[in-house]
């Protein structure tokens, strides 16, 4: 049996988003044996994935914390004893999707025969594997992107789909502090990691009020870290009504707990709401600000998403508006419908309105994650061509592979590939030229920081620039193998070009 790592060191939510890879994993033909490295302070939460077969701990803090002081010290011997411990396992492949430079390092110092993601070697961190340079690539331009952030990694470890219909989580049969109840639970949270994230508390008790009335049998819970206290204050002076209020008063397996008891979870984009949705609980997310359905929608069928329809959502992530006039935007009642909809009958159905539309998560021919949508969107047709476009390039033994559709030339992708090329025969012509091979490289390195530049102000003719540069981030340290290198990527690049959908006459509805 394969032995696998995925190093997963960022936030709950994203934990909770490595759940349907480790049941792909576990459910695989054959199967494989799953250890996670997580952060120290997911330890207990990271048990609760079914199908784990060793949970290894990083303090990131307190790495962070000898790295300001220039502790180097205990700061290497940190790495080491964790690295001691991953060699011991001898680990057959690591899928690091985490994308952090202590994780590329940590990636390539587990001995494993092959490694996935961002890892490290000779002084630096680079992307191995296509999948890993195309999240990389769309990182700095995400209305690029064409996956959803769980199957963008599902191809990056080459899984297959996971265990649907669900849960992917073990919940802990420990009773709940202040919740006596066996009545089903409406459960909200109010709070998001973000303000421009968070929808208007007035907005959530309405919803709250309009539910519990049409379904009078339901318990209302609130649940958020400490931080959210005063939020969930100011929903039970304006609710008027009895509320179970945890906010604050669970920890995340408690938390776990409750969700697997409720018939509904609310919620902003919250790690909450993947939590949920690993719980195979239904949802119902109003997603504000600079969150994202199309990267991090809740994981599982049938839930449903509301977002504004300004031409402003969603806030870039560089260059946020502030003005929250998004926040009113989705009118509660419609939201309160949605929920009262999929708790009594399980369903409902998309809303495409001037001010705001629902979709509801479903999964594609291709098992990635799509929508139900009744709003006939340009950028959607986009992203669902592309989506096709990736995993006939990446994906060829795929039953998505089509007809390619060349729709471009090299002169319409405009700048950003002619400055790629250019840069390849530069580099060349360096090296024809009697330039030893450091000098040449510095020439290279020099213009594909130039392209890099252009890629992030141009559209898709910007992302191919970008993902040549990658492919190039790991050039060999043998001189003879340098220009094969370069030769291999300049021709990916023209084939890309020649084979790269165009938005022009591209039709309001792509076939999926």
């Amino acid at each position: 049996m394969a032995r696998s790592l995925f190093i997963q060191l960022a936030r709950f939510g994203d934990l909770m988003q490595t759940a349907p890879l480790v049941s792909a994993a576990v459910n695989a033909s054959p199967p494989e044996e799953v250890h996670l490295l997580v952060d120290s302070s997911l330890e207990s939460t990271a048990g609760m994935i079914k199908g784990v077969a060793g949970i290894h701990i990083f303090d990131r803090s307190a790495f962070s914390k000898e790295l300001a002081v220039n502790d180097l010290h205990h700061a290497y011997q940190r790495v080491f004893e964790l690295a001691m411990i991953l060699q011991a396992l001898k680990f057959d492949k690591v899928i690091n999707i985490t994308h952090t430079p202590e994780s590329a390092w940590l990636a390539k110092l587990s001995g494993a025969k092959k490694v996935s993601g961002l890892t490290g070697e000779r002084g630096k961190t680079f992307s191995e594997g296509n999948w890993s340079r195309l999240f990389r690539a769309t990182l700095s331009r995400r209305d690029l992107g064409s996956f959803h952030l769980v199957d963008l990694h599902m191809k990056l470890a080459g899984l297959g789909s996971p265990l649907r219909s669900e849960s992917w989580l073990k919940v802990p049969n420990a009773p709940i502090p202040d919740l006596t109840t066996d009545s089903p639970l409406l459960t909200i949270q109010l709070g998001a990691n973000n303000p421009l994230r968070m929808w208007q508390i007035a907005s959530f008790a309405e919803v709250a009020k309009q539910i519990t009335e049409a379904l009078p049998n339901l318990r209302l819970v609130l649940v958020g870290s400490k931080a959210e206290q005063p939020l969930a204050a100011e929903f039970e002076q304006v609710y008027g009504k009895s509320v179970n209020n945890l906010v604050g008063r669970t920890n995340l397996n408690e938390l776990a707990g409750v969700i697997s008891r409720s018939s509904l979870l609310l919620s902003g984009d919250t790690g909450t709401i993947h939590l949920a949705a690993a719980l195979n609980i239904p949802t119902v997310g109003v997603y504000l600000g600079m969150a994202r359905a199309d990267d991090t929608a809740p994981y599982r069928a049938g839930s449903i998403i509301f977002e504004p329809k300004r031409d402003c959502y969603p806030c870039p992530e560089n260059n946020r508006c502030g003005h929250l006039a998004c926040h009113s935007d989705i009118p509660p009642t419609a939201v309160a419908e949605a929920a009262f909809k999929l708790i009594s009958s399980g369903s409902t159905s998309p809303v495409d309105e001037e001010s705001f539309r629902s979709r509801i998560v479903d999964f594609d021919d291709d098992d990635c994650l799509n929508y139900r949508d009744e709003s006939a969107s340009l950028s959607l047709s986009h992203r669902q061509l592309m989506r096709k476009f990736w995993l006939n390039e990446f994906s060829p033994l795929s039953a998505t592979s089509s007809t390619r559709t060349r729709n471009h030339s090299n002169r319409e992708l405009g700048e950003p590939a002619e400055a790629a090329l250019a840069a390849s025969r530069r580099f060349e012509l360096a090296l024809i030229g009697g330039n030893q091979v450091a000098k040449a490289r510095e020439i290279l390195m020099r213009n594909l920081k130039d392209i890099e530049i252009i890629a992030n102000q141009s559209d898709d003719s910007g992302l191919l620039a970008h993902l040549f540069q990658l492919e190039l981030e790991n050039l060999p340290a043998d001189p003879r193998l340098i220009a094969g290198k370069i030769k291999s990527s300049l021709e990916s690049l023209n084939r890309r070009v020649m084979d790269f959908p165009s938005r022009q006459n591209l039709p309001l509805r792509a076939a999926v």
